[in-house]
């Protein structure tokens, strides 16, 4: 299944939000787009998934060490800019992390 320009602007611009406000961005778009669209559900559901694990991430990390919770926070931006990268290309991805709370298999990107 091909993605449509505005599928893919509207899943970058979730992606962008979400190194910013994290987990409520591809929860927020699962709620409001992921109904009526398998593109959306399948971006917002592996966004979820790793946004997930990133917010305990912060959790623990931000009771150890500021140093850690940096680490976390500059993880967690290069990932989901080279992941919004693949989207703009077109290419297969995989989050290295993630906690499977939502199944990812209703949609598959060409290739993978």
């Amino acid at each position: 299944m091909k993605t449509t320009t505005k599928e893919k602007r509207n899943t970058i611009i979730m992606l962008l939000l979400s190194a910013v406000i994290g987990i409520f961005s591809p929860l927020l778009m699962y709620i409001t787009l992921a109904r009526k669209n398998e593109v959306y559900k399948y971006h917002c559901r592996k966004a979820f998934n790793f946004h997930l694990l990133i917010f305990l991430l912060f959790n623990i990390s931000s009771r150890i060490s500021d140093v850690l919770f940096w680490i976390v926070f500059a993880f967690e931006v290069v990932h989901v800019i080279f992941v919004a990268w693949k989207v703009i290309s077109d290419e297969p991805y995989r989050y290295l992390i993630r906690i499977p709370l939502f199944k990812e298999d209703k949609y598959t990107v060409e290739g993978e």
